[in-house]
């Protein structure tokens, strides 16, 4: 059975999910934009900082890591690099390096995995959710 803790930790990150989908023009003005982007990106660096805290096995045999992976992907997507790099620098910066960190912390799990069991992806736990991860 699942547990209601984790079920509406799940629910309130796919609400998460589907903000970070938002585009179009629902922004009034420049300033507006600017000002939901950062706000949100705050909050998921936020989410994200707390995430990599925690210990590694548990960090990637979770959905969390999944979601959060797919959220900052989204958002690449939809503001565009153009629009992020107007930012402010330390924003940037931090989202920036939350990239790199969980992208790297991915790859070195999947190493370790991968040797021990030899190489074989289909014997390692979780292999499609960091791949998926990876985009």
């Amino acid at each position: 059975s699942t547990n209601p803790k984790d079920s509406m930790a799940h629910a309130i990150r796919q609400v998460l999910l589907q903000l970070s989908s938002i585009t179009g023009d629902i922004y009034t003005s420049m300033e507006l934009k600017v000002g939901y982007a950062t706000y949100f990106l705050e909050g998921v660096l936020s989410l994200l900082s707390t995430l990599l805290t925690s210990p590694k096995e548990e960090l990637w045999s979770s959905r969390e890591c999944m979601d959060v992976c797919t959220i900052l992907c989204r958002l690449v997507a939809n503001y565009r690099v153009k629009f992020l790099s107007s930012l402010s620098s330390n924003i940037l910066e931090r989202f920036c390096q939350a990239l790199q960190t969980i992208g790297t912390s991915i790859l070195n799990q999947s190493l370790i995995e991968l040797q021990k069991v030899q190489g074989d992806v289909e014997m390692v736990d979780d292999a499609d959710v960091r791949e998926d991860a990876l985009g």
